[in-house]
C-alpha cells in the first residue's frame, strides 16, 4: 500500500489501491535572463529541484499508476 493512504483507515473507506491511478504534477524549472534575477541563483535552484526526490518514489507509488502533468515554469 502506498505511503499515506494507511491513515485513511479512520474512514473506514474500501479501496483497490493496485487498480487506482495517481495523478501528480511535475514542474519544469527554466533560469532566464530576466531583468533584475541573478542568473546563478536560478541555476541552484533548478539544480536543487532536480536533484530533490521525485512524489513517486515518497509515496512508494507504482510507476504504472501514475499520470503526471507537467508545467514549464521560466524562473
Amino acid at each position: 500500500m502506498p505511503r499515506g493512504l494507511d491513515k485513511l483507515d479512520m474512514f473506514k473507506t474500501k479501496r483497490n489501491t493496485e487498480k487506482a491511478t495517481y495523478v501528480l504534477s511535475r514542474e519544469n524549472l527554466f533560469p532566464t535572463r530576466a531583468q533584475g534575477n541573478v542568473l546563478w541563483r536560478e541555476r541552484l535552484f533548478r539544480m536543487m529541484s532536480q536533484n530533490a526526490r521525485s512524489a513517486v518514489d515518497y509515496f512508494c507509488l507504482q510507476a504504472d499508476q501514475v499520470v503526471e502533468v507537467g508545467i514549464r515554469i521560466e524562473l
